[in-house]
This record gives structure tokens, sequence and C-alpha cells, in this order.
């Protein structure tokens, strides 16, 4: 499990969207929120979907972060 210490802004992680169920993308954190929604973590991020070709700015729960690649 990822926690708050192990990420940080323009931190680089696989984000699973849909809350866990999507295909992993790899995206750049540009926001974490210790509050975040309902009591939980989140973190805003932006990527690439490569499949779509298409950018990607959205937000996940810190759980939903399934891998750090580049702290």
């Amino acid at each position: 499990m990822i926690k708050l210490s192990d990420i940080r802004k323009g931190s680089i992680v696989i984000v699973r969207g849909d809350f866990g169920r999507g295909e992993p993308q790899q995206v750049t954190i540009d926001g974490i929120d210790e509050e975040g929604k309902n009591g939980y973590p989140v973190i805003s991020y932006k990527g690439v979907n490569v499949a779509l070709q298409e950018q990607l700015a959205s937000w996940a729960y810190l759980d939903q972060v399934a891998q750090v690649i580049t702290y």
C-alpha cells in the first residue's frame, strides 16, 4: 500500500482510475490533498492515455496508486 510519504508533487506513478478497476496509467502527480474527499487522501494528476493518444487530467484516491515509478 502506497503512503503519503512515498509520493510528492512531481512523482511519477501508476494509477488505476475507475476506483481502482481501470487500466493502469503512468501519470505525474500535480497535487496532493491529505484531507481529500470523504476523509481519504487524494492526488491530482496529469498524463497521456497511450491507447487513445489523449491527455489525462483527473484525481484519484491514494489507494488507487498502484506503484511509484519516480519519487
